[in-house]
C-alpha cells in the first residue's frame, strides 16, 4: 500500500502511561458514538469496517512489549475486526484476546467505536467515526457522493496522520517542572462496573445560559461541575477540574494520534455564586490554555523521556516507575474531568440521517466522576460516568441546568 506506516510505530508521548497502568479490570478506554435515524445493519457495517482498516493503518494495530518500550505493530492479516452487538457496559477494558486495541459496536440505531487511549484522542476517534459512518450510509444507498470534510475510505492514508506531533512541536531546550497540590476526591461506595448517565440538551438553551454568565458552553459546564462538587467538599483540599485541550488548535498538526494537553481549573474560595465560579473558570482557562503555556508543558513531558537513564531502563523498570507516577501524580491532582469535543459538523445530505453524537469516557481510576461532551446541530449530550453508587452530582447538575432554563432529557444505564 502507498503511504502506509512502517511495520511498527512508537507510542506517542501521551500514550506511554496507559500500557503501564492497564489491567484486566481497568484501562483508559473512551467511546464516540453516532445515533442514526434507522436501525443498524451489522453486515453492511462490517463491510465499512473492513474498508476502514486500510484507510486508517495507525488504528489497525496491536500493542506489543519491547525491551525498552511498548510499541504498536501490524496485526496478522487473519485478524479481522467485526461489529459486535453491544451487550456490556460502555468502555470495558480491552482484553489481549481481542487483538487490536479498538472495537466497533452497534445497538439499535447507534454505532459506537471504543479506543484504548494509546491509539488516539477524541478528535482522532471522531474523525474515524465520521468516515466509517459516511461509508456505511453510502453502502446502504443513502448517500451517492463523497462527503466534503469527511475522510473517504477510498483515499490513501497520509503520513502526517500518524505523525507524533509531540516530538515535532516540543521545545528540546525547555526546562522547569510542574508542581500541583492534590485535589479533593469525592467519596462514595464503589461500583464494580460504574454507572453512566447522559443528559441531552438544546445547544441554543445552553448558549443562552452560558451567555447569561458571560462565558462559553465549556466554561459554563465547568462552572456547574465545580460549583456542584464544592457544595459537597468536606475538607480543605482544593476542588479541581481537568479540561483536555486539543493542541491542533495551536499547532498545524494533522495527526490522528494523540495530540492533546490539559488545563486544571481550581475553584476560588472567594467565589460565592454560579456567576463568580463561571468567571473564575473563564479566567483560568484563558490564562492557561495558551500556545506558550501548553508548549512548555508538552516539552517538559517529551524531554523527560529523552533522558538517557530513562531511555536505557528496561520496560519492567519503566512500568514500575510509571505506575508509581500515575498513583502519585495522575487523578490525585484533580477531582474530575470535563472533555468537550465541541460541535460536529456534517454535510447536509449526511446530517439528514443522523440524530446525535455522544462521547463517553471510561470509568475513572481514582476520581468518582468524569464527563464527556459533544454536540450536533441543536443536540448537546453530556455523558457522566461515575465509579460510585451515589448519584448526587448528576442530580445537582441537572437541577442547576433546569434552574437556568435548560431542559434536560436523561438516559441512564440504570445503576
Amino acid at each position: 500500500m502507498r503511504n502506509a506506516p512502517t511495520d511498527w510505530l512508537r507510542l506517542d508521548n501521551a500514550a506511554k502511561i496507559y500500557p503501564a497502568t492497564h489491567t484486566e479490570e481497568w484501562s483508559a478506554v473512551f467511546r464516540v458514538s453516532v445515533t442514526l435515524t434507522h436501525e443498524i445493519d451489522p453486515l453492511i457495517l462490517d463491510q465499512s469496517i473492513a474498508a476502514s482498516l486500510r484507510r486508517f493503518p495507525s488504528l489497525y494495530v496491536q500493542m506489543r512489549r519491547g525491551l525498552f518500550w511498548y510499541f504498536l505493530d501490524k496485526p496478522p492479516q487473519s485478524l479481522q475486526v467485526r461489529a459486535m452487538r453491544e451487550s456490556e457496559p460502555p468502555c470495558r477494558p480491552l482484553r489481549d484476546a481481542e487483538g487490536v486495541v479498538f472495537r466497533v459496536l452497534y445497538y439499535g440505531k447507534r454505532i459506537s467505536v471504543e479506543f484504548f487511549h494509546v491509539l488516539t484522542d477524541g478528535l482522532g476517534a471522531l474523525t474515524y467515526l465520521k468516515a466509517l459512518t459516511a461509508d456505511y450510509l453510502t453502502r446502504m444507498g443513502l448517500l451517492d457522493k463523497p462527503q466534503e470534510g469527511i475522510l473517504s475510505l477510498n483515499e490513501d492514508p497520509m503520513p502526517r496522520e500518524w505523525e507524533d506531533s509531540f516530538l515535532r512541536y516540543a521545545d528540546p531546550h525547555a526546562k522547569g517542572s510542574w508542581a500541583e497540590t492534590p485535589a479533593w476526591q469525592a467519596p462514595g461506595q464503589p461500583l464494580c462496573d460504574g454507572a453512566l448517565t447522559q443528559c441531552l440538551m438544546s445547544v441554543a438553551e445552553l448558549k443562552m445560559a452560558a451567555k447569561a454568565n458571560g462565558v462559553t458552553i465549556t466554561e459554563y459546564l465547568g462552572g456547574l461541575i465545580l460549583y456542584a462538587l464544592h457544595s459537597h467538599c468536606t475538607d480543605n483540599r482544593p476542588v479541581k477540574l481537568s479540561v483536555p485541550v486539543n493542541l491542533r488548535k495551536f499547532f498545524p498538526s494533522k495527526t490522528l494520534r494523540n495530540f492533546s494537553s490539559y488545563v486544571n481549573v481550581m475553584l476560588n474560595e472567594n467565589a460565592e455564586n454560579m456567576a463568580d465560579v463561571c468567571a473564575e473558570v473563564r479566567r483560568q482557562l484563558r490564562e492557561q490554555a495558551t500556545k506558550e503555556t501548553l508548549r512548555h508543558r508538552m516539552s517538559l513531558n517529551v524531554n523527560s523521556e529523552r533522558n538517557v537513564l530513562i531511555r536505557l531502563a528496561p520496560l519492567t523498570v519503566k512500568n514500575m516507575a510509571l505506575r508509581a507516577a500515575f498513583v502519585l501524580y495522575g487523578e490525585r491532582l484533580f477531582t474530575s474531568t470535563l472533555s468537550n469535543l465541541g460541535g460536529v459538523v456534517l454535510p447536509d445530505d449526511m446530517a439528514a440521517h443522523v440524530e446525535y453524537f455522544d462521547m463517553v469516557i471510561g470509568m475513572p481510576h481514582q476520581n468518582a466522576h468524569t464527563f464527556g461532551a459533544v454536540s450536533f446541530r441543536d443536540t448537546f449530550v453530556l455523558s457522566v460516568t461515575r465509579r460510585i453508587a451515589e448519584s448526587w452530582l448528576e442530580r445537582d447538575i441537572v437541577g442547576l441546568l433546569r434552574h437556568d432554563g435548560v431542559g434536560v432529557q436523561l438516559i441512564s444505564n440504570g445503576s
